[in-house]
């Protein structure tokens, strides 16, 4: 389902009025918003997922190649967009399970980063599927062992259609 005019809205305004304006390389009335409002969905988090600190190796800010990586290594799919944390906004990526519902591993590895600095864990994600056969053709091949500091993908993905 699209985003409406006011969620679209909403975002853009805490894009443009906050600090992550800086890791968004179109402008405010650039047609990729367009495109991102009548294609992203609105996803929730999986409430059988158990969040909890894990062992693996997932840093916070690096969740592109956290959830790049993921998608390789345990074929969910790969998304990318916006979640809510508090009352903030975050440009973030994240993985989808079968169920259409969010596992995001860089939250699960980092919840005292996140409730420390947002107060909260995410809980409403906007975002784009990345297809499969796209991340094949753009990651390279090391990308489940190699994740640091992997950029975002949907600008290249937008501009690639």
């Amino acid at each position: 389902m699209a985003l409406t005019d006011q969620q679209l809205n909403d975002i853009r305004d805490e894009v443009y009025l906050g600090p992550i304006h800086n890791n968004i390389p179109v402008e405010r009335n650039d047609p990729f918003w367009t495109w991102f409002q009548e294609n992203a969905e609105v996803f929730f988090v999986n409430p059988a997922y158990n969040i909890h600190e894990t062992d693996e190796n997932m840093h916070s800010g690096n969740c592109f190649g956290n959830s790049q990586s993921n998608s390789v290594r345990s074929h969910k799919d790969y998304a990318e967009g916006f979640v809510t944390a508090g009352y903030e906004l975050i440009f973030h990526g994240f993985n989808i399970n079968e169920n259409n519902q969010v596992e995001d591993i860089t939250v699960q590895n980092n919840l005292a980063n996140f409730t420390d600095n947002y107060n909260n864990l995410p809980d409403e994600y906007y975002g784009i599927i990345i297809p499969q056969e796209y991340l094949n053709e753009n990651l390279p091949e090391d990308i489940g062992d190699n994740f640091f500091n992997k950029d975002a993908l949907i600008f290249e993905y937008y501009n690639s259609l």
